[in-house]
């Protein structure tokens, strides 16, 4: 942890399991590390999916030394006066929504990827962002570990999409999805605003995650100079905050 000043995390395949709440290990370490540092946590999700995957699983006394970045670090929420507020919110239009909706029903069917059993929502209006889920926003994570593991069928449909929507931001992220927001707003933009917003030099923030690899959507980070670590998986991130913490 050395002399950083604020850790970023990554939510899912980082702290917990798809869509899954962190573990009571888990939580435990990041409360103590949120004794010590300014902690954020930057993922796709909608702020509601980290409320029940981590928010309410954490110390509420430790709330101000938290920033939760939804929708790919489209939008920063703070707690202030006893309450989680917006800090900002990169929202897309009613046109683009409608424009990259269309274009992902399209494309998935193009590329042969439309799955005659899905769990849930497919493709998922979050404001600020469009969600593709491969199987579905419910599938269970045993079935996704199995849909794209190599991220073949997304990078496919990503590489149909790029013609029609050009002018937004296309990533890869968890197991089975593909996120889409303003051009420009992926997870760099967010520790970007993230630094603003805490007055946090980018070279004192340390950020960890398991899609760091070219195509991955914490890729992007890479591209602002920021100190990362690459993990597998939330059981190989608790040993890492663990041999960060006093004994």
């Amino acid at each position: 942890m050395g002399t950083y000043d604020c850790i970023v995390f990554d939510m899912d395949g980082t702290l917990a399991e798809s869509k899954g709440p962190v573990t009571l290990t888990m939580a435990a370490v990041l409360n103590r590390l949120l004794a010590l540092k300014k902690v954020a946590i930057i993922s796709g999700g909608r702020f509601e999916q980290f409320k029940s995957q981590l928010i309410d699983h954490l110390d509420p006394a430790y709330f101000a030394h938290l920033t939760i970045m939804p929708t790919t670090g489209a939008q920063m929420y703070q707690y202030r006066n006893d309450s989680w507020e917006q800090i900002y919110d990169e929202s897309l239009s009613p046109e683009e929504r409608s424009r990259i909706i269309s274009a992902l029903s399209t494309m998935v069917i193009t590329a042969g990827y439309q799955e005659p059993e899905t769990y849930g929502e497919v493709i998922e209006d979050r404001g600020s962002q469009i969600t593709f889920s491969g199987l579905g926003t419910t599938a269970p994570a045993g079935v996704k570990a199995t849909w794209d593991p190599d991220m073949t069928k997304r990078t496919r449909i990503i590489e149909l999409l790029k013609p029609a929507l050009s002018d937004f931001c296309i990533t890869i992220g968890g197991m089975t999805s593909i996120d889409i927001t303003k051009a420009g707003t992926d997870k760099a933009y967010g520790v970007k605003k993230l630094s603003e917003t805490l007055q946090i030099p980018l070279q004192n923030i340390l950020f960890i995650g398991d899609k760091l690899e070219p195509g991955g959507n914490d890729f992007p980070v890479k591209s602002i100079g920021i100190a990362t670590i690459a993990v597998a998986d939330p059981a190989e991130t608790e040993t890492l905050i663990t041999s960060w913490l006093p004994a």
